[in-house]
């Protein structure tokens, strides 16, 4: 039997595989430097060199959508298989690359690999962990993406600098490829539920009520979530979080670079250093956190609100007011903490507030909205601003700004679980009355999390 623990170990291992790849697109030795790497090969601008990483993410923004949907019908394990294939597949094309727009395609290749983790692989770790252990669970996931990102910033570098960029995709294809044999071999008993806690296996449901996921459309799926004023509210809080996160990762170490007259080499170093340190603090904090606060969706929502605001009003600092490297660090590091204390409870309220044979829709929405409003166009935009202006200091604080908002948005999330509560809590006692479901199974605050589905009405 494929035990929880070691479902945990090979998502945790994919994931620090899949963000080593988006680290080593990030760094200065792949994109940053105009004398070395893609930029010196190809003749590219910086502003150009922000659409290698936003390739990678328009990939996943297609990608996640389809493997939600194909979730109802297929072994969730096995498409993260498939798409850590096509992620290999992605990265060995991006070594072999000609020409800059063959680059970009190998890059959407990659991220279309990434698609199917990103919308099922929280979902996974939610069915198959341990009562009263899944918020662990998740940010022992969560925690490998800082590690992730950092370790492809720090062996991009070292790679790089002897055998050149190519050779850093080239290694990525070669280590992902087994993991894709793995997941696609395997026989995993924990699929993700595939039923809501209202769901009814007679084929003669009455009057139709409650639906399967086999018989709610992707895009019927779309519209059920979009009326939960929370979980749409924590979708747009995230926007601005990854959005800001990814002008950070991509632009992070290069305004670093500037402003203190360090090495690309050195930049790289410390930056991914501080993000390994940062993330695994930060992500196993606010796990353990959410586990001590009850595992409640407000309690989540608020450990987000805190975690955003201070992070924002670190890395503010930070950026606009420090003249030395000395000075900067400690605001840098208070930041970035507070940013990863976020990550496994925004991720755990949209698992708790979403009907659970939605979850990897509900992901999937959110993976489409992130890139689409937040991730692929600010890397972008930032570039674009910085070689306007020059300034790497007045780019950043932009970058940080959006950090900001994302903490308004939890806030009014948090305000709008508040008004559900009662909505849905008098909806529970009718169902429940009928048999449906026990009572002690649904609620958001106050209540037994231990099976924390909503309601999935036709």
């Amino acid at each position: 039997m494929f035990s929880p623990v070691a479902l945990l170990t090979l998502l945790c291992c994919t994931t620090v595989l899949l963000f080593g790849d988006r680290g080593a697109v990030s760094s200065n030795s792949i994109t940053g430097d105009p004398d070395s790497g893609i930029r010196r090969d190809f003749g590219i601008s910086v502003a150009e060199s922000g659409w290698v990483y936003a390739a990678g993410m328009i990939g996943l923004a297609v990608s996640a959508p389809v493997s939600a949907h194909l979730s109802t019908t297929t072994n969730a394990l096995r498409l993260v298989g498939v798409g850590v294939l096509f992620a290999s597949a992605g990265s060995f094309c991006s070594a072999f690359a000609s020409s800059f727009p063959i680059l970009l395609a190998s890059r959407v290749i990659a991220g279309i690999g990434a698609g199917p983790f990103i919308s099922l692989a929280s979902p996974l770790i939610d069915d198959s962990a341990p009562r009263h252990r899944r918020s662990a669970f998740l940010a022992c996931l969560f925690v490998c993406i800082p590690i992730g990102f950092s370790g492809g910033y720090i062996y991009s570098t070292l790679i790089a600098s002897i055998y050149g960029w190519r050779a850093v995709f080239l290694l990525e294809g070669m280590v992902m490829a087994p993991f894709a044999a793995i997941a696609l071999l395997i026989n995993n008993p924990n699929d993700i539920s595939r039923r809501g806690c209202y769901s009814r296996e007679d084929e003669d449901e009455e009057e139709g009520a409650f639906s399967s996921p086999s018989k709610t459309g992707f895009f019927k799926g779309i519209t059920i979530i979009l009326r939960l004023p929370a979980l749409v509210l924590t979708m747009l809080a995230l926007v601005c979080l990854n959005g800001s996160l990814g002008g950070f990762s991509f632009y992070g170490s290069k305004a670093a670079k500037s402003i203190f007259n360090l090495k690309s080499s050195t930049a790289d170093l410390l930056f991914g250093g501080s993000t390994v340190i940062t993330g695994i603090v930060g992500t196993l904090l606010g796990g353990m956190l959410l586990d001590l606060m009850g595992s409640n969706v407000k309690s989540a929502l608020l450990l987000c609100i805190l975690g955003v605001g201070a992070a924002a009003g670190g890395l503010a600092v930070s950026f606009a007011a420090t003249s030395k490297l000395s000075s900067f660090s400690p605001g840098f590091l208070l930041g970035e903490t507070a940013m990863f204390i976020s990550s496994a409870p925004a991720i755990a309220v949209m698992l708790w507030t979403s009907p659970a044979n939605l979850r990897p829709t509900a992901l999937a929405v959110s993976e489409i909205l992130n890139h689409v409003l937040g991730d692929v166009p600010l890397p972008v935009i930032l570039g674009m601003m910085q070689q306007r202006w020059g300034n790497w200091r007045l780019t950043m604080c932009v970058c940080t700004a959006i950090l900001g908002c994302s903490a308004a948005m939890f806030a009014f999330a948090r305000c709008a679980v508040t008004k559900e509560l009662v909505e849905w809590e008098e909806e529970v006692v009718v169902v429940a009355a009928s048999g449906g479901c026990e009572e002690e199974n649904v609620g958001l605050d106050g209540v037994d999390l231990e099976e924390p589905l909503m309601l999935s009405r036709e």
